[in-house]
């Protein structure tokens, strides 16, 4: 069952917030980017209960034919500070909207919880 409205989010980034979602790795946020400008990045932040072993366990889960784990953009750990405190947050990071799409179907397809 999906705890956030669709209607909110970006409509390009919103497959792979699904994806993510359906295969354990829950969100919290995201922006499909602004292409053409310094804030172009893709990124979706997963809520602050997803671990480092639930991405190696996504990405396990992910491998292609040879037992690899391929991905153009990057799992990466956001550290946020100001004059209160420090926020840590893991993140799908990529470049464009069409790496995240290939992405995407590379992972639809190597999925180990496809039948």
């Amino acid at each position: 069952m999906k705890n956030y409205n669709e209607c909110l989010i970006d409509q390009e980034v919103l497959p792979l917030v699904r994806f993510f979602n359906k295969t354990g790795l829950t969100t919290s946020m995201s922006c499909q980017g602004h292409n053409k400008t310094n804030m172009s990045m893709l990124w979706i932040e997963f809520d602050r209960s997803v671990t480092s072993e639930d991405i190696i366990k996504f990405q396990r889960d992910h491998t292609n034919q040879y037992g690899g784990f391929c991905c153009n953009g990057r799992f990466v750990m956001r550290i946020l500070a100001n004059t209160t405190g420090v926020e840590y947050s893991y993140q799908y990071m990529a470049a464009t909207i069409e790496a995240a799409k290939e992405d995407l179907e590379r992972w639809e397809k190597n999925s180990k919880d496809t039948p």
